[in-house]
Formats: C-alpha cells, sequence, structure tokens
C-alpha cells in the first residue's frame, strides 16, 4: 500500500510501507509526522499506526510483512492527468500547511501604533497576543491563533479608546483650568 507522509512542513509520497518503515527507523521519518493512505480518511501521527509504529522499534532482521504493490499507470491525455491530480493526496497541502495559508491578522504593527500613540499600558497585551499568531499558524494550531489575533484585536481597542478619552480629558482640564485662570476671560 502506498503511503503519503508529511515531514519538515513537506509532504512526500507515495512510499511503499517497507520503505516508510525503513525510513522511520533511519529517524528521517518521526513518530510525530503526519501519514495518510487511500485507505484514511484524515492525516494521522505515524505513533498512532501501531503497525508502523511497532515496525519500526522491531530489530534489523525482523520480517515484516508487506504486501507488494505496482504504482498505477501513468495517465496518457492531459484530462486523466488532470482528474488524477486534483484527486491525489499528494497535490494538496498537509494539514499543517493549510494552516499556514489560513489568513490571521496580527495587529502586531498596530498594536506597535497604540504603544507609541495612545495608552501604553493596554498596548502592552496587545504586542504580547499579536506576537502569538504565527507562531500557532506555524504550529498547525488555527483556533489558538484566531484567539489570539482576537484578544490582540481588542487590545488595540482598548488602548485606542482610552488613549482618546485620557487626551480629550486632558484637554478639557486644560481648558477649564485656563478659563480660572483667566478668571473667565479669554483674551
Amino acid at each position: 500500500m502506498d503511503w503519503y507522509y508529511a515531514s519538515a512542513g513537506q509532504q512526500e509520497g507515495p512510499v511503499s510501507e517497507e520503505d516508510l518503515i525503513e525510513l522511520f527507523r533511519s529517524g528521517q521519518v518521526k513518530g510525530s509526522d503526519l501519514v495518510w493512505n487511500k485507505t484514511m480518511t484524515d492525516w494521522v501521527a505515524l505513533k498512532s499506526i501501531p503497525e508502523l509504529a511497532n515496525a519500526g522499534k522491531n530489530d534489523e532482521s525482523a520480517e515484516l510483512e508487506v504486501e507488494a504493490v505496482t504504482p498505477p499507470a501513468i495517465p496518457s491525455s492531459a484530462a486523466a492527468t488532470t482528474a488524477a491530480a486534483a484527486s491525489s493526496p499528494a497535490m494538496t497541502p498537509a494539514p499543517d500547511s493549510q494552516a499556514r495559508m489560513e489568513k490571521v491578522p496580527t495587529y502586531l504593527w498596530q498594536s506597535i501604533l497604540c504603544f507609541l500613540l495612545f495608552f501604553w499600558p493596554f498596548a502592552i497585551p496587545a504586542i504580547v497576543y499579536a506576537t502569538r499568531v504565527q507562531p500557532f499558524l506555524q504550529a498547525g494550531d488555527v483556533a489558538l491563533a484566531k484567539e489570539a489575533s482576537k484578544k490582540a484585536k481588542k487590545w488595540v481597542k482598548l488602548s485606542v479608546i482610552v488613549g482618546v478619552s485620557l487626551f480629550v480629558l486632558i484637554c478639557a482640564l486644560y481648558g477649564a483650568i485656563a478659563y480660572l485662570a483667566t478668571n473667565g476671560q479669554f483674551e
């Protein structure tokens, strides 16, 4: 049976089960790397498939029972090539790379601007959450990336609101003090 695997952010395959086990034994493929074959509905970690994980731990002398697989014939027409490419898992990105393609705003530049122009104590948490978005996306955790983005946006808004409110309050106080200092007469 042909297997596909995603190692170091790159999708590889197809390889035979024997080759995949050998890659696992040599350390080129890790237990946490994702694998897939045509009988599966989704990518899973290699270590979660007992046949592969246990075979990778056996001695080199242990016999492996692997069915012989012949590769499919190369399609002769361009239409067949396009259809095969569209349905092939090798052409679909691994879940990890799908997360990287997801557009999640970081709000980093807005956070820095708030730090410089508005209420900096609220801009600091905005910067912290904004810097967490990309690492979460690179780790493939879109939900945490979206949550960090949402929190960064909240702190940016709070920084702007409090900063503008304080500016208006200070201007009003300055105007009131100036009015009282001139005995109610503006010249």
